[in-house]
C-alpha cells in the first residue's frame, strides 16, 4: 500500500495509472487535493500544468475505490503542515510505503521507519524503440525485394521498423510496417550524408515518408540524431524544395549554472544556444565539397529560422520543416504549444536523449519528449526511432558507456 504526497503528484503525474493497473492500493489526503488545486492556479506554467494533469488523473481513477482512497479525516485547518505525519501514523501498521519527492517528508517517514521508494524503480517504463526483428522464410524476403511490399500477419504498432532475417540462407531486409503490410525501405541519403547503421536508415525513411508528419529520434550523445535531422531538412528545403522553410527550435536550458543575460538582439542571443546546430555544418558541407565559409551564408539564409518557444504563440507554421532539438529539456506544455502551431504540409522532427535531463523538476519519465512518444505511439502519421550507438568518436562512445 502506498501513501502519496503533493510533491509526488507534481512530478509523476501518470504513475497513478500504473499503480491501479497493478491493483496496488494508494491513499491520498484530501489536503493533497487542496494543495494541487492551489498549485495549478500559480503563474509557474510547468508545475501548474503538472498539478492540473495530476488532478485530472486522480479524477479519472476515483471510480476505482478498491485501490484509490481519498482520506478526508485528517483535514485540520489549524494544523495543515503536519498532515503527512498524521497520514503516516494512521497507516503505519498497514505496511505502507511513502511516495514523495519532498526531502522533509522523506525524513519524517524514515523517523517512523516507513519505507520511501523511487517510483521509477518500481514502475520502470518499457523503452519504446520503434524497431523490432523477425525471423522469416527465404521466399518471403525474395518476394519483398521483387514486389516492394508483402502482407504481414504480425500485430505491430503502426510505422514500426522491422528487420527481417533468415539465418539459413543469410538473407535480410529492412522494412516499415503499416496497415498489415511490410514496405521495403529504399536507400536514402540526405545532403550527401549516408546512414552509418540501420537505425539511421530508419530515420531517413521516416523523415522522407510523405505519410508521416511527426518523427521522434531518441539516442545517446553522438548517435547522429541532430546531424541526420539537419541534413534531411537541408535536403528537403534547399535541394528538393518540398518545404518552404526550416525552423529550428532548441530549449534555453543551461547544463549547470545559468550564465545570465546575453548581449545583442534576439538572433544574436539565440546564436549562442544554437552552437550545437552550427557544429554540424562543416560535416555537411565537406560532403558537398563546399567551402566552410558557406556557414555564414547558411546562417543568413531566409529559408532557415531559429526560434525560441517563447515567440511561437499565435503563429501558424504551414509547409515548414521543423526540428525540435534536445526535446527532452522541453516541458510537455511547451511541446503542446509547438505542435499546436503546426499547419498543413509541415514535417516535425524531435530529437533528444531522455537520459540527459537538465530541466529542473523533470525526469526520464515526465519530460516532454517521453510524454509525446508515449501519447503518439500507434498514430498512423507518427514514427519513432531509437539510436543506440554513438558514432561521433571513440571517446564519445566510451563516455556514454562508462560514465
Amino acid at each position: 500500500m502506498f501513501i502519496a504526497d503533493t510533491s509526488f503528484f507534481c512530478k509523476y503525474t501518470d504513475v497513478l495509472d500504473k499503480i491501479i493497473e497493478r491493483k496496488e492500493k494508494i491513499i491520498i489526503s484530501s489536503l493533497t487535493i487542496d494543495e494541487l488545486s492551489k498549485i495549478k492556479n500559480k503563474k509557474n506554467l510547468d508545475i501548474s500544468y503538472n498539478a492540473e494533469k495530476a488532478l485530472i488523473n486522480i479524477e479519472k481513477n476515483i471510480q476505482y475505490k478498491k485501490y484509490l482512497k481519498i482520506d478526508n479525516e485528517l483535514k485540520n485547518k489549524n494544523n495543515n503542515d503536519s498532515y503527512i505525519d498524521k497520514l503516516i501514523i494512521k497507516y503505519k501498521n498497514k505496511n505502507c510505503q511513502l511516495l514523495s519527492c519532498d526531502l522533509a517528508n522523506i525524513i519524517k517517514a524514515k523517523t517512523y521507519e516507513i519505507e520511501t521508494i523511487n517510483p521509477e524503480s518500481i514502475f520502470p517504463s518499457n523503452i519504446y524503440t520503434g524497431t523490432t526483428k523477425y525471423q522469416i522464410n527465404s521466399e518471403s524476403i525474395d518476394k519483398l525485394y521483387i514486389e516492394k511490399k508483402i502482407n504481414c500477419n504480425i500485430d505491430l504498432i503502426q510505422n514500426t521498423y522491422v528487420v527481417l532475417e533468415n539465418f539459413e540462407e543469410n538473407k535480410s531486409a529492412l522494412c516499415r510496417y503499416k496497415n498489415n503490410l511490410l514496405y521495403l525501405l529504399e536507400a536514402n541519403t540526405a545532403f550527401g550524408i549516408k546512414p552509418k547503421n540501420k537505425e539511421q536508415k530508419f530515420c531517413l525513411d521516416a523523415i522522407f515518408a510523405k505519410d508521416i508528419d511527426v518523427v521522434t529520434i531518441e539516442g545517446t550523445s553522438g548517435s547522429g540524431k541532430t546531424l541526420i535531422s539537419l541534413a534531411s531538412a537541408l535536403e528537403e528545403v534547399l535541394e528538393k524544395e518540398n518545404y518552404s522553410k526550416i525552423l529550428i527550435i532548441r530549449p534555453m536550458v543551461a547544463i549547470q549554472q545559468n550564465i545570465g543575460f546575453l548581449p545583442g538582439d534576439k538572433n544574436e542571443k539565440l546564436d549562442s544556444w544554437y552552437s550545437a546546430i552550427w557544429d554540424q555544418i562543416p560535416i555537411l558541407f565537406d560532403t558537398k565539397n563546399k567551402n566552410v565559409n558557406f556557414i555564414e551564408e547558411l546562417k543568413n539564409n531566409p529559408k532557415i529560422e531559429l526560434e525560441a518557444v517563447t515567440f511561437l504563440r499565435g503563429r501558424s507554421l504551414n509547409k515548414y520543416f521543423i526540428i525540435i532539438d534536445e526535446a527532452q529539456n522541453i516541458p510537455p506544455s511547451s511541446i503542446k504549444t509547438i505542435l499546436t502551431r503546426v499547419g498543413a504540409e509541415t514535417k516535425v522532427v524531435l530529437t533528444g536523449d531522455s537520459s540527459q535531463i537538465d530541466l529542473y523538476n523533470y525526469t526520464q519519465e515526465t519530460n516532454g519528449l517521453t510524454i509525446l512518444i508515449n501519447k503518439f505511439k500507434g498514430l498512423d502519421n507518427y514514427a519513432h526511432i531509437r539510436l543506440a550507438k554513438a558514432q561521433r568518436s571513440k571517446v564519445c562512445e566510451q563516455a556514454v558507456e562508462l560514465l
